[in-house]
């Protein structure tokens, strides 16, 4: 999956925001990073990303879409705020013929392992240093419970 465009609409302390990503390489400085952040996860299905939302963050107007490339097809994704029920109502659709698609289908097909997703978004905190976290693969009997890291890897 590559992240391609970004754009967010009256979501937390963010009025408007725009940016286009690079494939390679991304960096957010901005004094809204941690919602742009969250945006992300919002409009990937990445709950790790987005956070707990509440409803402050939240409004009717509150519009999120991101134009999401995935093996070679690019889909843009739109999530609609819903602060009655605290959460987003999406639509998928290919940019190629505009077709929609079943969001669950899409965000199944970009859907990271427990893992792989807590790794995603990494912030320097020294208690979960990043070589602290290396030293879990190469002795995970040691730091999880019988079986759980093959599930959190999904068996890799």
């Amino acid at each position: 999956m590559i992240l391609k465009k970004l754009t967010i609409e009256q979501f937390g302390k963010i009025q408007h925001f725009e940016t286009s990503f690079d494939p390679k390489l991304s960096v957010i400085f901005d004094s809204n990073s941690d919602f742009i952040v969250r945006a992300i996860g919002i409009a990937t299905n990445n709950r790790t990303l987005a956070g707990r939302i509440t409803k402050e963050m939240l409004s009717v107007n509150s519009h999120i879409s991101a134009e999401i490339e995935v093996q070679g097809k690019t889909f843009l994704v739109t999530a609609r705020g819903q602060p009655s029920q605290c959460g987003w109502a999406y639509d998928v659709r290919d940019t190629a013929c505009m077709e929609s698609m079943s969001p669950p289908k899409m965000f199944r097909s970009i859907r990271l392992c427990e893992e792989e997703e807590a790794l995603t978004y990494y912030r320097y905190n020294g208690k979960d240093r990043y070589s602290d976290r290396f030293l879990h693969y190469k002795d995970p009997e040691r730091y999880y419970a019988n079986g759980e890291f093959q599930k959190k890897t999904e068996g890799v």
